[in-house]
């Protein structure tokens, strides 16, 4: 599955909002320690240099959400926002949370279910109403059904020669995002300030 999430400095706002449960939260939303690990088992043989890794799949992600909570309204909405988060296993059906934002479409596969690991509370952290709070989360990820563990059996320079190749020891490629990312290429070019 190919990474899509829309560009922070474009659309700044779209990363200030955090949905789950069918609720956006209140207040404004970041994303803090989501982190897409994978899990390698790694074997070293007894008096050897070396080591034999194997992929075992990828680690579930636990991130936080920090809300910056700032005016009345904000406060006055917090409390049924973390009423729907709330783990309550006599609750029927699934009890993981569909989730959305930005920061967690941008991890390869994205996180969409999560479920709370714990709740902080509101701290005064400016005048005039200014709170935050931190809530934890843990990636909810059912097993793909093919097992995915694999061994490499060898290391693969063909991607990486072809860039040496092309561009000298060292230079690998960056590849243009969009149209503007080619004409601030260009302009530099024309300016002079590329090698």
């Amino acid at each position: 599955m190919a990474v899509s999430f829309l560009n922070p400095v474009t659309t700044p706002k779209a990363w200030d909002f955090f949905y789950a449960a069918g609720l956006v939260a209140p207040g404004i939303a970041k994303i803090a320690d989501a982190v897409r690990e994978n899990n390698w088992d790694v074997k070293v043989g007894p008096g050897a240099s070396g080591a034999t890794t194997t992929f075992r799949g990828l680690k579930i992600v636990h991130f936080t959400l920090q809300l910056t909570l700032i005016g009345a309204g904000a406060l006055d909405a917090l409390p049924s926002f973390l009423d729907a988060l709330r783990f309550d296993p006599s609750r029927p059906g699934n009890n993981a949370l569909e989730v959305y934002h930005e920061a967690l479409n941008a991890l390869d596969p994205p996180i969409k279910a999560a479920a709370v690991e714990s709740l902080g509370v509101p701290k005064q952290s400016g005048p005039g109403g200014y709170w935050t709070m931190e809530i934890k989360f843990i990636e909810y990820r059912p097993p793909p059904p093919k097992n995915v563990t694999k061994t490499p059996s060898g290391a693969s320079a063909a991607a990486v020669s072809g860039a040496v190749a092309q561009n000298g020891v060292g230079k690998a490629p960056l590849p243009a995002k969009d149209a503007n990312d080619v004409l601030i290429g260009q302009l530099l070019n024309q300016a002079g300030l590329t090698s």
